[in-house]
């Protein structure tokens, strides 16, 4: 019962639903190379300057002198969210609760883990900027093409958009010079929508003033420490809310998530005008 086991870790089962329920309602975890965690820290190396070499029969391979080892760190940070719930759980296996309670667990993780990472990438992205209507006569779908461009300028593919869920109906609306939709919906729950050929996903984290944020999500890598903990709180209040007054407990869960860009120029963003 959860009564009788009111602090710990939840076992590895429930630990990996999380996650997995986290990484499905992450947009930028969608898009992301993921990194498993086994402590607060893991060093990334990431290697630059390096070249393939065409070799003939009997010829020295060439070196690659201004090969380089540069050394990213994913730091993760603590995640916690209170769910507060009917005494009466208290019963109940943490199984039984889990179940209750893990729906709102998960979306609250994805959104938070988005609107950090998101802030992240952007800042990252810097003067990797284009506005709506900057270039006079041209449309949505041309100014979401030059935001690509700057991705593209320094050598990356363009991988994957990040946009609110407002942008959808524009996003519909976006037709080449023969009338072609570029915007082609998901067929299944498993797939993502595409912009040019490439995934579009939604976030809540994506600012009020952006329309949308492009890249080779391959540099912005996320890391995940699988162990989620939990503990019950019985007497304590929570906003307005008196846990006690309420006949009710609460459950604070806490994960474990990091997020880092590896290549800030491999991001831009299209501002709003």
């Amino acid at each position: 019962m959860l009564k009788e086991n009111a602090q710990g870790v939840f076992q590895a089962e429930l630990s990996n639903e999380v996650v997995k329920g986290v990484q499905k309602g992450s947009a930028v975890m969608n898009l992301s190379k993921i990194e498993a965690m086994k402590s607060g820290e893991k060093i990334i190396p990431v290697l630059n300057g390096l070249n393939a070499y065409v070799v003939g029969e009997g010829e020295k391979i060439g070196t690659n002198e201004d090969a380089e080892f540069e050394s990213v760190t994913l730091k993760t940070q603590k995640y916690a969210i209170i769910v507060p719930f009917s005494s009466e759980l208290v019963n109940e296996s943490i199984v039984d609760v889990f179940e209750e309670i893990k729906d709102d667990i998960n979306e609250q993780f994805a959104r938070l883990f988005d609107a950090k990472a998101i802030a992240n990438i952007v800042a990252g992205a810097g003067a990797q900027a284009v506005a709506e209507g900057d270039t006079a006569g041209q449309g949505l779908h041309e100014d979401i093409s030059d935001a690509m461009s700057l991705v593209e300028s320094h050598g990356y593919n363009v991988n994957g958009f990040l946009t609110k869920h407002a942008t959808k109906n524009r996003f519909r609306k976006l037709k080449d010079a023969n009338g072609n939709s570029l915007y082609v919906p998901a067929i299944t729950q498993e797939m993502s929508d595409e912009l040019y050929g490439q995934p579009v996903e939604y976030s809540f984290g994506v600012g009020a003033d952006t329309t949308a944020i492009t890249g080779d999500f391959k540099y912005s890598v996320v890391g995940i420490k699988g162990d989620i903990e939990y503990k019950l709180l019985e007497e304590a209040t929570i906003g307005n809310l008196n846990l006690a007054e309420q006949d009710m407990v609460a459950l604070r869960v806490i994960a474990h998530f990091a997020h880092v860009v590896t290549r800030e120029d491999a991001f831009s963003v299209l501002k709003k005008a």
